[in-house]
Order: C-alpha cells, then sequence, then structure tokens
C-alpha cells in the first residue's frame, strides 16, 4: 500500500554514494540572570545550529549550477529562510563537546551533507506545500521563542516585583522549552525521512513532552506510528491530535487515511470531507478521498479526486503515482508509464513511483529497463528497502539469481520486518534447490506477517518438493482462506491432491486457478495431466497446446503432448513434441529419444 508521507533523499553512508562533505561550528552563550542549564544549552544548541544552516545554505547556493541531478535548479529561487527551515529538517546536528560552567555553556557542533541528495531532498520538499509549511511552522516556532526569551530576559533583568518576576521567570523557561522542542521536531522529521522509525518517534515524544500543545509534533508521531507499522497507535495519536486542536485539518486527513487500512471506509470518507471543509486547498484530501475509492473497487470515482488534486497542485507526485496505478490496472499500460514518469517528474525522491515505473516496464517484458529504473530509485533514495527487493526481482526474472539473492539479503538488512523480502529470498533459495533453507525463510516472513497468503502457499509449494503432501495441503488451504483469488494456491492445491491420486479434486481446483488467472500455463498443464490420467487425450491435448500459447518456452507442456499423442498412436507427433521439449532442456525428452535411438 502506498504511504503518502515519503522517505526523502538523506545524506548517504553507503558505497555507491559520492563523498560528504562535514561543516563545523562553535559557540558560546553567556547565561543571564533568567537562565539555568537547561534554557542555556537550548539557545546554545539553537544557535550553533543555525549557524551550520547557514553555512550550508550559502555553500549549496554556490555549488547550484554544479548539481544536476534533480530539481536542483532552483535552489537560488529559495528564500534564506526557507532554505534554512528545510535544511534543518533534513540535516543531523552532532554534538562533539559541550561544556556548562555555570555561567557559560559551550558547543562544538558538526553537520554532513552529500551535495547531490540534499539538494534534491530541498528540492522535494519544496515542491511539496504541506512539506514546506510543515518544516517553515517549525522553524517559525523557534524563532518566535527565541525572540519572545531575549525580551523576557530583559525584563527579569530589570524587574524588582518579585511576583513579576516569578512569572516571568517561569515564561522564559517555557520559551526555552518550546525553542528545545522545534529542535526535536526537525530531528523526529529527519530520522523518519531517513527510515530510522524509532528515533524519530523518540524525538517527537521529546518535543510533546517539552511543549505539549505541538500540533505538528502530535500528529507527526501519530505518521511515524503509521510508517512503522502500528496502526491502532498511529488512529489514537491522531484522535489526540484533533482534540488538541480541532481546526488541524491535517489530522482528519491522517486519521482517515489509517482508517481506511482498517477497511472503516464511511468513516474515512466523512473524515477527509471534514479536513476539505478546514482547507478546501489541501491537495492531500483530494489525493486521500481517491485512495479511499480505489480501497472501494471504485476506481472510476477516484480519477476525479486525483485530477482535482493535481488541479490544486500540479507537482503532487502523489496522484499522478496513483493515477498511473488505476490506468495500469485497466491494462493501459503505456498511460501508466506516462504518468508515473510525472510523479517521478514532480518528485525525484518518490521512491513507490519508481516501484510501480520499474513494475510496469517488467509486466511489458522490458526486465533490462525495469533494472534501469529500480537502480535509479535506490539512487534516489539508498535507504528504502523495497528497492533492492524490486531490483533482486527483476534480476531473478533474468534467472540471475546469485545476485538477486545479494540485493534481497539488503533489502531484510534494511528493514527486518519486511515479509515480502524473505519471500522472495525463500523462493531465490527455492530455485537454487535449497529446499530447507526457503521453507525457513517464507516460515520468517509468516511469522513478520500471518496474513502472509504467499508465504503459506510457498511453504505448502515446499512440502510438495518433499513429498510432504500431508502437510502441504493444509498449508494451501490456508493460502487460500486468507486470499480466494490467489491462483497459485489453487493450482499447487490442485497437484498435492493430483500427487494423492484424487484427481476428481484435482481438476475443480485447477480450472478454478485458470478462472482466476486465465493467463496461468501451469495451471492448463496441470489441468492437461489431469485429463491424461482419466484417459480423456482430446481434452489433454487440447489443454497442453494452451499451455504452449501461454508459454512457448514450456518443455514440460511439449513433453506431455508428446505423450498423449503418443497414447493416441500418432508416434510422428510424439518425437516431434519430444524434439522441441529436448530442445527447451527437458531431460525426460532428451533421454527417451537417446534411447530410442532419435538423436543425431
Amino acid at each position: 500500500m502506498k504511504i503518502k508521507f515519503f522517505f526523502l533523499l538523506c545524506a548517504c553512508t553507503l558505497p555507491l554514494c559520492a563523498q560528504t562533505k562535514t561543516f563545523v561550528e562553535r559557540y558560546t552563550y553567556t547565561a543571564g540572570r533568567a537562565d539555568n542549564e537547561n534554557s542555556s544549552r537550548a539557545l546554545a544548541f539553537h544557535d550553533v545550529k543555525k549557524a551550520l544552516l547557514q553555512e550550508i545554505g550559502v555553500y549549496l547556493r554556490s555549488t547550484a549550477d554544479t548539481v544536476k541531478i534533480g530539481k536542483a535548479s532552483m535552489l537560488p529561487s529559495l528564500t534564506k529562510e526557507q532554505m534554512r527551515s528545510i535544511l534543518a529538517g533534513i540535516t543531523e546536528t552532532r554534538i562533539i563537546a559541550e561544556n556548562w560552567d555555570g555561567r557559560k555553556y559551550y558547543i562544538k557542533a558538526s553537520a554532513s551533507i552529500n551535495d547531490e541528495e540534499v539538494s534534491n531532498a530541498i528540492a522535494a520538499i519544496a515542491d511539496n506545500r504541506t512539506k514546506l509549511k510543515d518544516l517553515e511552522s517549525a522553524s517559525q516556532m523557534a524563532d518566535s521563542a527565541e525572540a519572545m526569551m531575549d525580551i523576557l530576559r530583559e525584563k527579569v533583568a530589570q524587574e524588582k516585583d518579585k511576583n513579576k518576576r516569578q512569572e516571568e521567570l517561569a515564561e522564559y523557561i517555557s520559551a526555552s522549552k518550546t525553542l528545545s522542542a522545534t529542535d526535536w521536531f526537525q530531528s523526529g522529521y529527519n530520522a523518519v525521512r531517513t527510515r530510522k522509525l524509532d528515533n524519530g518517534i523518540l524525538s517527537y515524544k521529546k518535543a510533546i513532552k517539552l511543549d505539549p500543545k505541538y500540533t505538528e509534533a502530535y500528529n507527526s508521531l501519530g505518521l511515524a506510528y503509521y510508517s512503522e507499522g502500528d496502526t491502532d497507535k498511529a488512529i489514537s495519536v491522531f484522535r489526540e491530535t484533533i482534540d488538541l486542536n480541532p481546526h488541524y485539518s491535517r489530522a482528519y486527513d491522517d486519521l482517515g487515511y489509517a482508517l481506511v487500512g482498517k477497511g472503516d471506509l464511511d468513516t474515512a470518507v466523512s473524515l477527509f470531507n471534514r479536513a476539505i471543509a478546514l482547507d478546501p486547498g489541501d491537495s492531500y484530501a483530494y489525493d486521500d478521498l481517491g485512495h479511499a475509492y480505489v480501497e472501494e473497487d471504485s476506481a472510476d470515482r477516484a480519477v476525479p479526486f486525483y485530477q482535482k488534486a493535481i488541479d490544486l497542485d500540479p507537482n503532487d507526485s502523489y496522484a499522478y503515482d496513483n493515477l498511473g496505478h488505476i490506468y495500469f490496472g485497466k491494462r493501459d499500460t503505456d498511460r501508466a508509464i506516462s504518468l508515473y514518469k510525472k510523479s517521478i517528474e514532480c518528485d525525484p525522491t518518490d521512491s513507490y513511483a519508481y516501484h510501480r515505473l520499474g513494475m510496469a516496464y517488467y509486466g511489458k517484458g522490458r526486465i533490462d529497463k525495469a533494472i534501469e529504473i529500480f537502480q535509479q530509485g535506490i539512487d534516489a533514495n539508498p535507504y528504502y528497502s523495497r528497492a533492492y527487493d524490486d531490483l533482486g526481482y527483476a534480476y531473478a526474472g533474468k534467472d540471475s539469481i546469485d545476485k538477486a539473492i545479494t540485493l534481497y539479503q539488503k533489502a531484510i538488512e534494511l528493514d527486518p520486518k519486511d515479509s515480502y523480502a524473505y519471500d522472495d529470498l525463500g523462493y531465490a533459495y527455492y530455485r537454487k534447490g535449497d529446499i530447507d533453507e526457503a521453507m525457513k525463510l517464507h516460515e520468517k516472513a509468516i511469522r513478520l506477517d500471518p496474513d502472509d497468503s504467499y508465504g503459506y502457499e510457498a511453504l505448502g509449494r515446499g512440502y510438495i518438493a518433499k513429498d510432504s503432501i500431508d502437510r502441504a495441503i493444509p498449508l494451501l488451504e490456508k493460502a487460500i482462506e486468507i486470499d480466494p483469488g490467489d491462483s497459485y494456491a489453487y493450482d499447487n492445491l490442485g497437484f498435492a491432491y493430483a500427487a494423492k491420486d484424487s484427481i476428481d479434486k484435482a481438476i475443480p481446483l485447477y480450472e478454478k486457478a485458470i478462472g482466476l488467472n486465465p493467463r496461468h500455463p501451469r495451471a492448463y498443464n496441470n489441468l492437461g495431466i489431469a485429463y491424461f490420467k482419466k484417459g480423456n487425450m482430446d481434452t489433454a491435448i487440447e489443454l497442453y497446446k494452451k499451455a504452449i500459447a501461454l508459454d512457448p518456452n514450456y518443455s514440460g507442456a511439449y513433453y506431455n503432448l508428446g505423450l498423449a499423442y503418443d497414447k493416441k498412436g500418432d508416434t510422428t507427433k510424439q518425437i516431434d513434441y519430444f524434439k522441441k521439449a529436448a530442445a527447451l532442456g527437458n531431460k525426460n525428452a532428451q533421454n527417451w529419444l537417446k534411447q530410442n535411438g532419435h538423436t543425431k
């Protein structure tokens, strides 16, 4: 499922990325009468961070002409305030040294960037109204808190009335907490952006503890929980956000999106409409209305909402991406590809658009082009685990299994909770003939996702390969229970019953597989075998030929066709089809031809 809060480009430590540049600044804050150690640190840290961001901004502007990736050429058009706001959310300020002597707070800090990656991230945020607004709001909040502290510091220094001075001191400390809260918010934003979700959640919680009325921090915490897969916690936090600020449209939108995932479409649609009423220019809410109708299997109803989102924000990559997916579902692959490309043009860091574009090319049989797109997705965001899984899938399609395994393992390293990657890695080992390792990986996938129908189907297939038919059958039935549309599970269940000589049970299962997927050559072949065993050669021949029409390189179907003609007494056709099977590598056909003197 596509998540609308994307993980943008980050400074990279992977070998494929360019060398990073590190900036270092120092700052000493001299405490006033109103200060304590915490307020002094808050100001020292904030000011050293501002100095680093300013230095990075100047550097990026000076090198903008040499940056050729994405939309980096737009950097000079940003104001200094916009540049600082964005950089605060996409860089990490690291403390090198700090010291408090009771009067002065000293901090030495650094920040590291990769020119091209950070430039692309800046461009992607600058093109997104909502993301830019979040980061600008945090910077403005920090500036306001710092300005308030300046005013209150003077008041406290001059105030003669003890009670008033205590009130002003309390306001001063509150402002210092707000200042620190914005720094934690920005730190959380960058952590989530770089897929360090646990760190992001911790940072947002610290921001909320410092400022319990920080609406954006609450909502961002909900998004982080959602990204981590904890939808129930996300829903709870979104509701807290609405209670805190009933006029914050984003919380209604995000709560609705989470409820779509829980199947509560009516409530979700109501929440999206509430978000639009509060902010008629919110393109995300229209996007999500479209998403709700897609989930309701009403894709045609979704189209005008995605189009409205694009009208409101011509750079809404999400809307282009999902429109593309609708047309892909309508088998209008060329139009889908055009829309996916537009999505990437709007946001070169939108990892999911690369995923869908690559899969569209893969579906057209253009595997080399798919590999190119998936690699671009990795270059765009080296932290997006699905990109490595996709690339592995493409290499597996070229029978480069060892390379695929390496890429699946990288996907798991980046996201150890990715059940898809474990399943794909399991299938790769299955293709290498290592059934035991494959089954261990599928079992791991099921532990991560108990509703992983493919994992059950693959385990069942593994037990068939190990001749443990009785163990295979309940697993395949479980796969069908979870996903009644899984044609492969029906096909394998039919195969399992056929292995037990329960042909009459196998036939309707093969027919169900074909009904679900009329382009399933293996199901036609297996159904042909079933009719062969029942002595119905004409039906078997017809089914084998359908399998071959779908897959002209299906050696087993050619061999089975030869066997059927042998039963009909047509030796000429038998040998002809055996030769075709042998040419495609079928060992049974090759052995028969050799033993019967039909080889050169």
